[in-house]
């Protein structure tokens, strides 16, 4: 019994001594295995008789019909235009060089209707030049690699149903035409059968197929292609390139911890002191919240004591951060987003500087981002709510947060019970810091939520000696000699430290006015955290450098995120967290790249948007649309020319301790 019908589409360019036999072997095999046929010659320009021989052929025959393009449009526009003239319930391809055998043509005809897509592969490639041949077999390893498949081959004259191929979207002219379907339909789960195929040398002319523009088209096309049906899919869960991404992001982390050979000194003294006695199970001294040396005490336990290990465990954490936010972003803003911000966060250098050193930094932005993934979702404030509490038992600068929190379930009212879930938010995060908060009050005698020295910070930022920034300097001062007197407790400490820079902020008001200005601007330029130590970590001066041009990409993509979306119930969210982060250290505080971590995921997560919104930017640049430019993309333009004139003032006043530190 004979199956529906076929239509054949025959590319032809410059064929005039193959295009009769290609037609000719179609047709008897389309004879044998269809109801109905349709050949669908396109004279692709050519200049050496084809177009007419393609119309004696369709005078002779009502099953042959020709189009001819007035100008060559490539192999990939030809089959594009043949699918959209196609009338019959399967659509194919037979080339117009007659280098397929009639035996295949059949053999292929023969097994349509088995599946979604016959996929033939060639049997006897030999007959191609070794070039042909290396290229080949190149581009399907490739095509398999990305996306995870196992063809035997891309390129050949497959056979589709043409409801599914009517529908499958195809941007490609070149050669790379039949990957891209391939690769979409694969990805919607269409099933194929693949059969062997012979081809014969070409009788007449020679092919197009190895010029270089063709070539690079394939891999353009390729590159294009992995983006949209891996990295921009649809399907649930993280697809096969965020792995891919997250697996890269883990080996950076990995091989730059590796080869840090700077053993533990300031804070870190203090978190290793800690790990090791909880190792030997001896009770918590430090008065810093607890979280993180207990996770470090827990692997020093089960697997021995190395400081390589720890590192590898904060590069571990590193990537799961990295992870959250390509979640977080791509739940508020598409999947576009979530992957750009995915990628912007696996190259982000101050993360993959932290993962060397022994700081909480790397735990509580684990935890602080995962609170922010589940505000994201909606539905999960008590879960939002725990791993807030986790971030502040990790370190306490992540309460800061808890207002900017609070008004972005406010800001989402719209969807109903936001008080229920707010206060749900900050009785679970009350819950878990109260045990460490009793603990503080009975065993260090400190009415402190989290760390009795939290007022420290505070008094760096106002004093006589202040500079906007962590200046120290004031500890060696009579003015701040209380600070390394050991006679005085922790909680006693705090509260002078209070006292003396409450003091000089209501004797200095015009002087306060300008160190707001200093630290805004030193906290808001595209300076980095790995600025601040001396120590010879590895290749410091490039590490500086590349955090600077990273911070530089992160914060001016982050402008146009914000400008799109600071009205969005999560976009609206993101920024409070920049926000108060931003005005607590401005105000209460000092500017220190250390203390910008908290809102760094924020800051990518928008940055991913504004990377998606990008090219209908410059669309809209290049179009002056006057609208746009009013708009967002003028606010995005504003905020990041502010931006890179604050890095100019940064560096003119300070180039001098940056080439003293880095060069």
């Amino acid at each position: 019994m004979k199956k529906s019908s076929i239509s054949v589409i025959v590319p032809a360019y410059n064929e005039a001594g193959n295009l009769e036999g290609a037609v000719a072997s179609i047709k008897a095999a389309a004879e044998e295995f269809f109801a109905d046929y349709e050949i669908l010659v396109i004279d692709d320009c050519s200049s050496d008789g084809t177009g007419a021989l393609a119309d004696k052929l369709a005078a002779a025959d009502p099953h042959v019909k020709v189009t001819h393009n007035p100008v060559n449009k490539g192999f990939g526009y030809n089959y594009r235009l043949g699918a959209r003239l196609a009338v019959m319930d399967h659509v194919g391809l037979i080339p117009g060089d007659n280098e397929i055998v009639e035996e295949s043509v059949r053999d292929i005809f023969s097994r349509v209707g088995s599946a979604d897509m016959v996929l033939p592969y060639h049997t006897n490639s030999e007959e191609r030049s070794w070039l042909r041949r290396g290229l080949s077999g190149g581009f399907t390893a490739i095509m398999n690699f990305l996306f995870g498949r196992s063809l035997r081959y891309y390129n050949g004259p497959v056979v589709h149903r043409r409801d599914l191929l009517s529908k499958v979207k195809m941007t490609t002219d070149g050669f790379a035409y039949q990957a891209e379907i391939l690769a979409r339909l694969l990805k919607e789960g269409r099933t194929y059968i693949e059969t062997g195929m012979r081809i014969r040398s070409r009788q007449h002319g020679h092919s197009s197929a190895l010029r270089p523009k063709n070539v690079w088209s394939v891999f353009s096309a390729v590159a294009r292609l992995y983006w949209d049906v891996e990295c921009c899919s649809e399907e649930k869960g993280v697809p096969r390139a965020a792995w891919w991404l997250l697996g890269l992001a883990f080996a950076l982390r990995a091989v730059y911890v590796l080869n840090v050979k700077v053993l533990p000194w300031c804070d870190m003294e203090v978190w290793d002191q800690a790990r090791l006695a909880l190792a030997a199970g001896q009770p918590y001294q430090a008065h810093w919240t607890p979280l993180f040396p207990l996770l470090l005490a827990g692997v020093t336990r089960v697997f021995g004591n190395s400081y390589v290990l720890m590192n590898l465990v904060n590069a571990v954490l590193s990537t799961g951060t990295c992870l959250v936010i390509y979640l977080g972003a791509r739940e508020a803003f598409g999947r576009k987003a979530g992957f750009l911000a995915l990628l912007l966060a696996a190259f982000y250098v101050d993360f993959i500087w932290y993962c060397s050193v022994m700081l909480a930094e790397t735990l509580g932005l684990f935890f602080f981002t995962g609170a922010m993934y589940f505000v994201i979702k909606g539905r999960r404030a008590g879960l939002a709510g725990l791993f807030m509490g986790l971030a502040c038992l990790t370190k306490a600068v992540f309460i800061i947060g808890l207002p900017a929190f609070l008004f972005w379930f406010w800001h989402r009212r719209a969807e109903g019970r936001w008080l229920p879930k707010a206060l749900l938010f900050a009785g679970v995060t009350a819950l878990v810091i109260a045990p460490w908060s009793l603990r503080n009050r009975y065993a260090q005698e400190s009415p402190s939520v989290l760390e009795p020295t939290w007022a420290d910070t505070i008094f760096i930022g106002h004093n006589p000696y202040a500079d906007g920034g962590p200046d120290f300097d004031v500890m060696d001062t009579p003015y701040g000699a209380f600070y390394r007197d050991p006679a005085i407790k922790p909680a006693e400490r705090s509260r002078l430290a209070l006292e003396k820079a409450l003091a000089f902020i209501r004797e200095n008001p015009g002087r306060e006015a300008q160190l707001f200005f200093l630290k805004l601007s030193k906290h808001l330029t595209f300076g980095t955290a790995f600025g601040f130590y001396l120590h010879p970590y590895p290749a410091r001066g490039t590490m500086f450098v590349l955090a600077l041009l990273t911070n530089m990409l992160a914060f001016l993509l982050a402008c146009l995120g914000a400008a799109h979306a600071w009205k969005d119930r999560n976009g609206a969210g993101l920024l409070a967290v920049i926000a108060v982060f931003v005005g607590v250290f401005v105000t209460l505080f000092c500017a220190e790249g250390r203390k910008r971590l908290p809102f760094i995921p924020a800051l990518l997560m928008l940055a991913g948007h504004g990377a998606a919104l990008l090219p209908g930017a410059i669309a809209d640049l290049k179009a002056r649309r006057a609208a746009a430019l009013r708009g967002p993309l003028g606010a995005a333009a504003l905020a990041a020319a502010l931006l890179v004139l604050n890095l100019l003032y940064q560096t003119a006043t300070r180039l001098g301790d940056v080439l003293k530190r880095f060069c």
